[in-house]
């Protein structure tokens, strides 16, 4: 299924101009259109549609994306939507944010071991830790417990430090507002 929709590699594609990518995305559009007997699809909605799969076919290629299709075609009755396509190719932005929280531990992790140490501290090579990484780690009880942590409390630090992680950018911004406020207009917005 996935080979009936292609017509081009994901080599072959990349070369393509702009207005020939579209197009080879338009004939997967009108595939779909057509098996699934949809007969009114607006130029707005086509645009989106067109638009979205570009962003899918630059992250997965158009290989992956073929093959994203078909088996949308095999499990579903129904058009896809966009964000079942991005879903499927792993791109939902739940998947994103998990990837990022990862990426976000591991750098910690790597950074607790390779440029701290429990009696000395930071050591002077030691690059700056991103705000937000930052702030997820102090949560969590700080790079001593980061580094510390044994196998049987590592996936309860690690869960707590993505929490912290995804709650980040809301607690920076309130924690600056608290900074800037002075103590009696605390009360006031407190009571």
């Amino acid at each position: 299924m996935a080979r009936a929709l292609s017509s081009v590699t994901s080599e072959t594609y990349k070369t393509l101009p702009p207005e020939q990518q579209v197009e080879e995305l338009g004939k997967r559009l009108l595939t779909l259109l057509s098996l699934y007997r949809i007969e009114s699809f607006d130029a707005l909605a086509k645009t989106v549609w067109l638009h979205e799969a570009q962003q899918i076919v630059v992250q997965v290629g158009i290989e992956q994306f073929d093959s994203i299709l078909a088996e949308h075609i095999r499990n579903s009755r129904w058009f896809p939507t966009v964000a079942e396509l991005r879903q499927r190719a792993g791109m939902a932005q739940s998947t994103q944010d998990q990837i990022e929280a990862n990426q976000a531990w591991e750098w910690i992790r790597w950074f607790a071991t390779h440029n701290w140490h429990p009696d000395i501290g930071l050591y002077n090579h030691a690059p700056a830790i991103p705000p937000r990484i930052d702030y997820a780690m102090r949560q969590v009880g700080g790079l001593r417990i980061i580094a510390a942590c044994g196998d049987a409390q590592l996936p309860f630090v690690r869960k707590d430090f993505m929490e912290a992680f995804e709650l980040a950018p809301l607690a920076m911004r309130h924690q600056n507002e608290l900074m800037a406020a002075k103590p009696k207009e605390l009360g006031k917005k407190v009571s």
